[in-house]
């Protein structure tokens, strides 16, 4: 960064880290936003042996309660990872305007709304406007973003833009 202190730049874009749920398509399974380690391990219930027809009653009503609360805990680090994901972004957003000069755009690989559409949603501010896209063959939520599924053809992308006001 050493001489790129205090300089305003024409064009901004803002490549932000995100959970890739765009690339799934690509890569052959899902991303795991969730670190398993420290979770419980189901096959240590007692009663639950290597051979799958010696397993007591209750050793699987056990196995099935650990599952659920492995899975709502899975569910939680899951929403606490976008939600931290979502705040960086929106960090990252907020600070790439100060070194904008015109033109500012924020782009994913991700197709989920809460790290695209709501991080956009929070971006407030009063110097730039909605960059309007001129296609109209590709949907978006509105007419400066555009999503794109995840097909044989492409990953999955999000992208929005703004100019600068005046």
């Amino acid at each position: 960064t050493t001489g790129l202190a205090g300089r305003r730049f024409d064009l901004v874009l803002v490549d932000a880290p995100c959970s890739g749920s765009g690339v799934v398509r690509r890569l052959g399974r899902t991303i795991a936003l969730v670190d398993e380690d420290g979770l419980e391990n189901a096959s240590s219930v007692d009663g639950v042996g290597s051979d799958p027809d010696d397993v007591s009653p209750p050793a699987i009503d056990e196995l099935a309660a650990r599952r659920r609360r492995r899975d709502r805990v899975a569910d939680r680090r899951a929403d606490d990872a976008l939600a931290a994901l979502a705040a960086l972004q929106g960090s990252l957003l907020a600070d790439s305007a100060t070194r904008c000069a015109d033109r500012l755009v924020f782009a994913t690989c991700s197709t989920l709304s809460d790290e695209n559409e709501s991080v956009v949603a929070a971006f407030a501010d009063e110097a730039f406007a909605p960059w309007p896209f001129e296609d109209t063959c590709l949907s978006g939520v509105d007419g400066h973003t555009r999503r794109l599924l995840p097909n044989e053809h492409h990953d999955g992308f999000f992208i929005a833009r703004w100019r600068r006001k005046g």
